[in-house]
């Protein structure tokens, strides 16, 4: 039996003078609790490049868990979990084009469990591309799931209205 207690990340959301979209996001992690997995014998190669990658992730050393994360996806790409946290690393390294591919990755696979976190970050992916148009596309699917992040988004849609405004 595999329990996990994820890494979450938190989204400070951060307003000063200017009046670019990027500025709205600013993205740090919550320190990672590590994961509570199996037997090590038992899990497969790509098992153990994504708890490897977590770890990593966890010690904030995001380019090499985007390498473990990358060869756990070529080993399964079926994996969401690492296509997940392959998108956080990348985002937490200001890379938001490979980091949207791969929450959409995550929603194309249905991994219903972390669809609105998928949502919630490629709307800030979107703004540190400083494309308001496309961020509020995702933010508007956040705050109609009615979920966790729904405060959040609806937040995030009215300070972009704000600055579009100003």
């Amino acid at each position: 039996v595999q329990t996990c207690a994820l890494p979450i990340l938190a989204l400070v959301v951060l307003f000063g003078s200017t009046h670019e979209y990027a500025d709205l996001a600013r993205i740090e992690p919550i320190p990672y609790i590590p994961l509570n997995m199996r037997n090590s014998l038992q899990l497969t190669k790509a098992e153990k490049l994504v708890q490897h990658g977590m770890e990593l992730y966890g010690s904030g050393d995001y380019s090499q868990a985007i390498a473990k994360f990358s060869d756990a996806i070529k080993l399964a790409p079926e994996n969401a979990n690492a296509h997940f946290y392959l998108a956080l690393s990348y985002l937490l390294l200001q890379k938001p084009s490979p980091a949207i591919e791969h929450f959409q990755k995550v929603i194309e696979l249905h991994a219903d469990f972390l669809q609105e976190k998928c949502y919630w970050y490629q709307g800030n992916a979107y703004l540190l591309k400083n494309k308001p148009k496309k961020a509020l596309k995702y933010f508007k699917k956040v705050k109609e799931m009615k979920g966790e992040y729904a405060s959040k988004a609806m937040e995030m849609e009215d300070r972009i209205e704000n600055l579009k405004t100003n």
